[in-house]
């Protein structure tokens, strides 16, 4: 198995070597019936329909399965869009979310999008495979495979995907300090977060700006009754908690900004909730009020303390709330 050997010593965030592994797993093995796709597979065609899907797999009962495949790559709204679209009546859609991208997309989300598409399949024909559905998979694979090529093959692909779940699972074991900046303790700290917290509308996704980028949570979303479409938001760019808003109206940004800044400022002290103002920045999403201190931990930690986190998150959101509140009522009487 020393071909086996050499392919899983890539890199285990490889795109190309999940797709090369999980090819002859479609093809050779139940890996498909075992996610939930009855049938027996035939040959496994990639790169289909000018690149549209990364596998599609012809079953012996005539219907087929399109794939898409994602490690740590974004998922394209639009580009949903079009497989949705492209798929005819009676095919599968099988995203397979890997990586990073298991933390932007779920099942639930791709279920919205699906719904939001002109022409899309039935909800049943649309099956989202995560991480941990496809280790398990995997892992069954290897215990029943009749073929050793097959087993070691499922055995040594099953040790790889372990490998990227605990690289984000990590942060609980480590001091705040170790947690650098755009790796992966912070996808597993807020996938945590906002499953604890029951934040349903959370995103989570790299940012990128002139600064070089973070890894950012947002949610509670809210509309600011201050200029046509403004939002205010909460969001965590990684170290710092953020009071946000967002302006489409490029001449009311600055206003917009101040007096929701001032909104949010007044709340956290009513509130006594530690608040200050930042260094403003100019464009369309901005940055109003932040945490003045480490919402991870307590005064004098130096680890993550999961009770002062939900607490100052919890107390955040209230501070929000009633900012977006005054605002709205200054509105009205206005």
């Amino acid at each position: 198995m020393a071909a086996i050997d050499l392919l899983l010593n890539w890199s285990p965030t490889s795109e190309r070597m999940h797709q090369v592994v999980l090819a002859g797993l479609f093809e050779h093995t139940r890996l498909l019936e075992l996610l939930g796709i009855p049938g027996a597979p035939g040959c496994v065609a990639t790169e289909t329909q000018g690149k549209l899907y990364d596998f599609t797999v012809g079953l012996d009962n005539g219907r087929r399965v399109h794939i898409e495949l994602k490690v740590d790559a974004f998922l394209d709204k639009l580009q949903m869009e079009r497989q949705m679209a492209a798929a005819t009546d009676g095919d599968w859609l099988l995203y397979v979310l890997l990586g990073t991208c298991r933390f932007s997309w779920s099942e639930s989300k791709i279920e919205v999008a699906r719904q939001r598409c002109g022409r899309a399949p039935a909800a049943d024909c649309v099956r989202v495979v995560d991480l941990r559905a496809m280790r398990d998979a995997v892992a069954t694979l290897a215990s029943h495979a009749t073929d050793p090529d097959h087993s070691d093959l499922a055995v040594a692909y099953g040790r790889l995907l372990r490998q990227i779940d605990d690289w984000a699972g990590q942060y609980d074991r480590k001091p705040l300090a170790e947690w650098k900046s755009l790796g992966s303790d912070w996808y597993g700290f807020y996938d945590k977060l906002v499953r604890d917290m029951k934040l349903p509308d959370a995103e989570i996704l790299k940012v990128n700006n002139r600064r070089g980028g973070f890894i950012g949570c947002w949610w509670d979303i809210s509309s600011l009754p201050l200029s046509p479409g403004a939002e205010a938001y909460l969001q965590l760019e990684e170290k710092l908690l953020c009071f946000k808003v967002s302006v489409d109206q490029k001449e009311d940004r600055s206003r917009v900004r101040q007096a929701f800044s001032e909104a949010v400022l007044a709340a956290a002290r009513d509130l006594g909730f530690r608040a200050r103002r930042p260094k403003f920045r100019s464009g369309a999403y901005m940055t109003v009020a932040v945490y003045d201190g480490e919402y991870r931990t307590g005064p004098s930690g130096t680890t993550l303390d999961w009770d002062q986190t939900r607490s100052t998150i919890a107390a955040a959101r209230d501070v929000l709330a009633v900012a977006v509140g005054q605002c709205g009522a200054a509105g009205e009487r206005s």
